[in-house]
């Protein structure tokens, strides 16, 4: 049965973007992993990733990844290869 009302939109800081795909392309990160644990479709995420190589997504990124969210990515990885 479809949903009644309208649907809801987020709309995401170009800095988040950003650093999404900075997580991504972190070696041994997939995709689907990183979109999972930042709560969002990995389809978006590809997309992202996408307009950063076409340069339609454009910043500085920030110089090195907080240890703390590729640490826990990582342990969703794991996680998930344990299931």
């Amino acid at each position: 049965m479809p949903r009644s009302g309208p649907r809801q939109i987020y709309k995401y800081s170009k800095e988040f973007k950003l650093a999404a795909v900075r997580l991504s392309r972190v070696p041994g990160m997939q995709v689907k992993t990183v979109a999972t644990a930042l709560g969002i479709h990995p389809f978006m995420l590809s997309k992202w990733r996408k307009d950063a190589r076409d340069g339609t997504l454009r910043g500085r990124l920030p110089k090195a990844t907080p240890a703390g969210p590729a640490r826990e990515i990582a342990q969703l990885q794991a996680l998930e290869k344990q299931h």
